[in-house]
């Protein structure tokens, strides 16, 4: 696997700072939260719709907590606020899923297996697994890649490790398919892990 070096870019010109917060003010009055959210750096759109929450209808709330989930990558730091966000009383919940995740979630047994990837055995315990035991492969390199070390430093890792784990349907918080990672959102207090081991590359 190989990763995309990541460039360190200056700081924006104050006149350029300025024009960019003029420009979310007025997605703000027009009520273009979903493009107002990617003027900010995927590391940090949690934190701007945490800011907007008030401003937010139901239907918003959960379609934006779906988009904003989607495109981070890296949940870990931040897992209590996802927690709190995805558990949230709010009506249309329906609105986390599109349709079809919806009727692929319902077609799931009433205990689903499940993969994670990760760095280190300190990082089993997240939100994010998945169906799939190859992504889990994946994520497992990727987490001790350059990628996360600058995403993430406190998270980097330096074993790729696999775990499996079961849950129950009826504690699944999403299902997500939009990325192809057949990706499982479960609180990891209502998991059952069965093993967790380190991977290494047969090359």
């Amino acid at each position: 696997m190989t990763f995309t070096s990541i460039a360190v870019l200056p700081p924006l010109p104050a006149e350029a700072l300025k024009s960019i917060q003029q420009a979310r003010d007025e997605m703000l009055q027009e009520r273009e939260y979903e493009i107002y959210l990617t003027t900010y750096d995927s590391h940090v759109r949690l934190d701007a719709l945490v800011e907007i929450l008030p401003r937010l209808n139901d239907r918003e709330y959960w379609t934006l907590l779906r988009d904003v989930w989607i495109s981070s990558e890296v949940t870990l730091p931040d897992k209590d606020k996802w927690l709190s966000l995805l558990r949230a009383k709010r009506p249309e919940r329906d609105r986390l899923m599109v349709p079809s995740d919806r009727r692929f979630l319902a077609r799931l047994p009433d205990v689903v297996t499940i993969y994670r990837g990760c760095g280190h055995v300190d990082g089993i315990y997240g939100l994010s697994w998945t169906l799939d035991y190859e992504r889990a492969r994946f994520f497992a390199v990727y987490a001790c890649g350059p990628r996360r070390r600058v995403l993430s430093p406190q998270y980097h890792g330096t074993t790729p490790t696999i775990a499996k784990a079961t849950c129950p349907k009826n504690d699944v918080l999403s299902y997500f398919s939009r990325r192809n990672e057949a990706e499982i959102v479960v609180d990891p207090t209502k998991i059952h892990l069965i093993d967790a081991r380190e991977w290494r590359s047969s090359r």
